[in-house]
């Protein structure tokens, strides 16, 4: 029985941390809901009984809990009562505590007829064989071993899978940037040929229009360039569609448009 969870202990966490908790777990468990608790009572006797002040593996800080309850239930028509007793040790070490039990002891009567004092002295008189002791401490701790290894391989599990997650996104977060560098260059070298280009178009534009004696400017109705002497500094869209080129900074023809020269 487990406390509170340790990532690398071996044995499942479990929400005890009283010895009442855990008899009514085992309660629930043994009788699925079927069983009352009637009564429960520390039972600072059993623990007088257990190692005092003794450090447990590591140093830890150990204490002893005993408890029994009493419960009732029906079977087979009749009406029973069950007493349960159990100690527990809670060791403590590291903000960690974890908690052990190695019996439960239950004795159960018809209603009316469980005689307390004989549990008690069946309980005091029960004696563990060597032959089982040393048959329950292998089981325990193959167990312990078997719990521990899958515990082990879920660890490394666990390790490659998030490993193998982190490779796969750190390939593709590297092909991301290699798609958005080669669009970017390629961007670059679009933007350098368009703006040469450009540059080329209106250097080849001039040339034609100093032969020429004109400018070259924009109608923004028609977006057409409109073509008219250097001699003059306005041009103007008037009404019937034709153009007007004057010094006149003045001259507003009624519905004219003043068009912009081209750069």
């Amino acid at each position: 029985m487990q406390g509170t969870e340790i990532q690398f202990n071996p044995c499942a966490p479990m929400p005890i941390n009283s010895v009442r908790a855990y008899l009514g777990m085992v309660v629930n468990q043994r009788y699925a809901g079927r069983a009352r608790i009637l009564q429960y009572r520390d039972r600072p006797d059993l623990v007088k009984a257990m190692p005092q002040n003794a450090p447990g593996p590591g140093n830890a800080r150990v204490h002893y809990e005993a408890g029994q309850m009493l419960i009732g239930y029906s079977q087979d028509g009749r009406e029973f009562r069950e007493s349960l007793i159990t100690t527990i040790s809670f060791s403590e070490m590291q903000g960690n505590v974890v908690a052990g039990t190695t019996n439960i002891y239950a004795q159960h009567a018809p209603d009316g007829q469980l005689d307390f004092a004989l549990g008690e002295r069946l309980r005091n008189s029960m004696r563990a064989k060597k032959q089982w002791v040393d048959r329950w401490g292998q089981t325990t701790r193959e167990a312990s071993d078997r719990i521990a290894r899958e515990q082990s391989m879920g660890i490394t599990k666990w390790h490659n899978d998030r490993m193998a997650q982190i490779n796969l996104k750190g390939a593709n977060d590297r092909s991301q940037i290699r798609q958005q560098t080669l669009s970017e260059v390629s961007q670059i070298y679009s933007n350098t040929w368009k703006s040469t280009q450009e540059t080329d178009d209106r250097i080849q534009r001039r040339t034609l229009e100093g032969i020429g004696e004109y400018n070259t400017y924009k109608d923004p109705a028609s977006n057409t360039p409109v073509r008219a002497t250097i001699h003059n500094d306005y041009v103007w869209r008037v009404g019937d569609g034709r153009y007007i080129s004057t010094d006149n900074p003045n001259y507003a023809p009624v519905n004219g448009v003043q068009l912009e020269r081209l750069p």
